[in-house]
């Protein structure tokens, strides 16, 4: 999803760890899978010559719209709560995502 919601459908493997707040080593073993899998696929950076870009294929953009078609079906899962708690897990994950940075609090 990262890579549907870029600019380019290209993102540096540095910026995936950042934005996954995950280590680079786990970035690059999910690249790799995903590289496999012909979901994703690694090139130079041009405006960096020691840089990975991971760049969406094809194959990969069509995975990613079915997906969320799919989760999109089922409301997420979220109708297993009410419209109560709904609200109340909106505010937790608002709250943390602007704690990290995603946003600011007036967004």
């Amino acid at each position: 999803m990262l890579l549907d919601f870029s600019r380019t459908g290209s993102l540096s493997l540095k910026t995936i760890g950042e934005r996954l707040q995950v280590h680079p080593t786990s970035v690059t073993n999910i690249i790799d899978r995903l590289v496999t899998a012909g979901l994703v696929a690694r090139r130079r950076n041009p405006d960096d010559g020691r840089g990975v870009l991971a760049t969406l294929t094809d194959t990969g953009r069509d995975v990613v719209r079915r997906a969320t078609k799919d989760l999109m079906a089922i409301d997420f899962g979220l109708d297993a709560l009410d419209d109560q708690d709904r609200s109340l897990l909106f505010e937790r994950l608002r709250d943390v995502r602007s704690a990290a940075g995603d946003f600011t609090s007036s967004e």
